[in-house]
């Protein structure tokens, strides 16, 4: 299991280092012009698919123009990367089933809020909000607190920040690893890292039928309003399909900090 004590991870370097140097990178979205909309996509394009880099066959997709995510082609953070801005009240993006139920994994998110708000919004999730125990994988903002949940169909196991994060300025990275009976969770930003402090229910496995996974809300349909859309920017996302080592996870940290200079 790793530390949870980085210091200032891009002062270590890991040379060339990418993502997919390490195995079992099954869904990596960089919002890098290369890999919007087929390519060469324009500023302030709506986006249809974000093509995944990763060695899963799903891409990122909405068909839907009002539910469509906004590119823009610089300004996320001091690096001014290039990053998709999802508005909090339509905007998502769907991964079907591929991502979803995969009980050992590795997860990043980078993004910046928009706004600082108590109503829950998800970066990315699975499952349906009136029954979350069928989750397997929901990275969200509960209260300005991070929570990372899984299910077994039975029992929830939700790890919540202790923490509140309200800037619409810091570049976050939000990370989780689930092995098989543990689960840790971490967010870094501005060189402060938070572990995980509530753990409600007994969920040691994910089971049963893999689930709709969505970026920016909850991956199923319409469900009384509660699919807690994310008003935020998001840069990069990094799905592995097994829990990451140390020396990995380390690396991945380096690689999105020199590329964001979250912290």
């Amino acid at each position: 299991m790793i530390g949870l004590t980085y210091g200032n991870l891009a002062s270590s370097g890991v040379g060339s280092f990418l993502p997919s140097d390490i195995n079992g990178l099954v869904l990596w979205l960089d919002s890098s012009s290369d890999y919007i909309n087929g390519g060469s996509p324009t500023d302030l394009d709506a986006v249809s698919t974000w093509v995944n880099r990763g060695t899963g066959s799903t891409d990122a997709t909405q068909g839907t123009a009002l539910n469509q995510p906004i590119w823009h082609e610089n300004g996320f953070g001091t690096n001014s990367n290039p990053y998709l801005s999802f508005d909090g009240v339509n905007s998502f993006m769907g991964l079907g089933t591929e991502y979803s139920k995969i009980a050992e994994h590795t997860i990043f998110t980078v993004h910046i809020r928009n706004s600082a708000t108590t109503n829950s919004q998800v970066i990315i999730g699975d499952g349906d909000p009136s029954t979350v125990q069928t989750s397997s994988c929901v990275h969200r903002y509960r209260n300005n607190q991070l929570d990372v949940a899984y299910g077994d169909d039975v029992n929830l196991r939700l790890l919540r920040t202790t923490q509140t994060y309200t800037s619409t300025s810091d570049v976050y990275i939000t990370s989780d690893i689930k092995t098989a009976g543990v689960a840790i969770s971490d967010i870094q930003s501005n060189n402060a890292p938070t572990t995980e402090n509530n753990i409600a229910g007994s969920a040691t496995t994910i089971a049963g039928t893999p689930n709709t996974t969505s970026i920016g809300r909850w991956g199923t349909t319409l469900n009384s309003g509660a699919n807690q859309y994310l008003d935020a920017k998001v840069a990069e996302i990094l799905f592995y399909d097994s829990p990451l080592s140390a020396e990995d996870y380390a690396s991945v940290m380096t690689y999105l900090n020199n590329k964001y200079a979250a912290y």
